[in-house]
């Protein structure tokens, strides 16, 4: 029942479209032609209301065609290697083991100046201490 299901969508919209305009557009003649001539107007109006209207419907039969196609591709690949496989559970991200400090040298490795405070930089030479 739902094999090709994008493809019977998309041939509803076709019908769906193809029916009511000939309906409408066979309305309004046979009204128009009965003494109302506007009606021939809304006919065709109508007509193209009900054709506009069923392009939302076949463009949702072709999202689904397309949805199908490529969950087809992706079967067919993953018969043959793994893609993505997710991450067991363990601790692998676990490193007990504590970060290198980044301690601040006592002195410029530049310029052998001595290093006083908190500062990044060499008060002497700019350089960078850590």
């Amino acid at each position: 029942m739902y094999t090709n299901i994008g493809r019977k969508i998309k041939g509803l919209a076709k019908a769906q479209a193809i029916i009511m305009a000939i309906l409408c557009l066979g309305a309004g003649f046979f009204l128009g032609v009965a003494g109302v001539p506007v009606l021939i107007l809304a006919g065709v109006v109508a007509a193209l209301i009900f054709y506009i209207g069923s392009w939302v419907l076949y463009g949702f039969g072709q999202l689904i065609e397309s949805a199908q196609r490529i969950e087809e591709k992706l079967n067919a690949d993953n018969n043959h290697q793994t893609i993505y496989t997710a991450p067991q559970a363990s601790n692998t991200y676990y490193n007990p083991q504590p970060a290198p400090s980044k301690a601040k040298p006592s002195v410029c490795p530049a310029c052998n100046a001595p290093c006083h405070g908190n500062g990044r930089f060499c008060e002497k030479c700019g350089n960078m201490l850590y």
